[in-house]
C-alpha cells in the first residue's frame, strides 16, 4: 500500500476561489489505456481529508490510483475556459457535455507550476537519485529547485520548482534514467500490488 497524504498536504496552499484536481485513475494492464472513476474539486485541506476515506475505498474497489496536481487552479478562469469550450463544443455539434468541466480544467493552466521527476528505482541507484537532485538544484532558477520526493509504486516522483530541463539535457548519464513531466498528477494513494 502507498499512502502518500502525510507528504503530500504540506505541500499544498489552500487559496479563496481556487481548487487541486484529484483524480481516481484505473490503467489497464499495460498502461495504454485509463478510465476516470471519479473527480474531485477540492478546495480546503478539510474537503481533502473529509473525502479520503471515499477516495481510497473506489480506488481499492476499482483496483485504481488516486492522483493529485500539486498546482492549484482559480475557479474564476475555470468558469471562463467552461465557456470557451462549451462554445466550441456547440459550434462543432459535439452535444455530449458530460465531461465538460474535467475537459476544461485540463486546458487551464495551474496558479503555480510544478515539474514531477519521475524516476523508477530499477532504472536508478541511490547515487543516480542525489546526483539527479543536485543536477536540478544547479540548473537555472539557481537554488533550491528540489521540494519533495514522494514514493511510487516502482520509485519516486522529485517535486520540483519549473527548472531550466535544457541544462539537465546535458547530464545525458543520469537524463535519460528519468523523466521530467510537466502539470503531471503524483500519487496520493494506492493499494495495486
Amino acid at each position: 500500500m502507498l499512502d502518500n497524504i502525510k507528504n503530500i498536504t504540506p505541500l499544498l496552499i489552500f487559496q479563496e476561489n481556487s481548487f487541486y484536481e484529484v483524480l481516481i485513475l484505473q490503467h489497464n494492464e499495460n498502461n495504454s489505456n485509463v478510465k476516470v472513476i471519479k473527480h474531485y474539486m477540492i478546495d480546503s485541506l478539510e474537503e481533502l481529508l473529509n473525502n479520503y476515506d471515499d477516495m481510497k475505498l473506489l480506488a481499492n474497489n476499482f483496483n485504481a490510483i488516486v492522483y493529485i496536481k500539486l498546482g492549484s487552479y482559480s475557479k474564476e478562469k475555470l468558469g471562463y475556459k467552461i465557456l470557451e469550450t462549451l462554445s466550441k463544443k456547440l459550434q462543432n455539434k459535439e452535444l455530449d457535455y458530460s465531461e465538460l468541466v474535467e475537459e476544461s480544467i485540463g486546458k487551464l493552466q495551474p496558479n503555480s507550476k510544478f515539474f514531477i521527476v519521475d524516476i523508477d528505482y530499477k532504472d536508478v541507484s541511490i547515487n543516480d537519485v542525489l546526483r539527479i537532485k543536485t543536477i536540478i538544484n544547479d540548473c537555472e532558477p539557481n537554488g533550491r529547485n528540489v521540494i519533495a520526493e514522494i514514493p511510487t509504486l516502482n520509485g519516486a516522483h522529485i517535486i520540483t520548482r519549473p527548472f531550466n530541463t535544457q541544462q539537465f539535457m546535458t547530464h545525458q548519464d543520469v537524463f535519460y534514467k528519468c523523466e521530467v513531466k510537466k502539470n503531471n498528477p503524483t500519487i496520493l494513494y494506492s493499494n495495486i500490488k
